[in-house]
């Protein structure tokens, strides 16, 4: 087999790998989350993991809405439910790219340095 091939690993169920995985990066950190929290993060990352959850269907294919689009659409709603759902996507999209690209993140300049360090080393979390 492939060098390559054998980085995959065969699941059952996702939402058992994410419960899992994400668990045992929390004990070798020595970090400890709230029931609930984590349950949403597994939930989160099980829908994820399906692309049509992840990315918007749009005319030139699949995609992903900038966070900034997405806020404005939220302002501009006059719907309290769909201002919701909007936001609802706007912190889940935000939280997915963040714990999988959290080192890209702070790398690049971003302009006022928002998602740099400030005072002390960040925790990193290896899943």
């Amino acid at each position: 087999m492939p060098a390559r091939c054998e980085m995959v690993t065969p699941v059952a169920s996702l939402q058992e790998f994410f419960r899992d995985s994400p668990a045992q990066a929390l004990r070798r950190q020595r970090l400890e989350v709230e029931d609930h929290t984590a349950f949403y993060v597994v939930c989160l990352l099980a829908l994820f993991s399906r692309s049509e959850a992840f990315y918007e269907c749009t005319a030139s294919g699949a995609g992903l809405k900038p966070l900034a689009l997405m806020l404005a659409d939220a302002a501009g709603s006059d719907d309290p439910r769909e201002r919701d759902f909007v936001l609802q996507r706007l912190s889940d999209v935000a939280l997915f790219i963040a714990g999988f690209f959290a080192d890209s993140l702070v790398r690049r300049p971003r302009g006022r340095g928002l998602l740099r360090p400030h005072g002390r080393k960040r925790p990193r979390c290896a899943v």
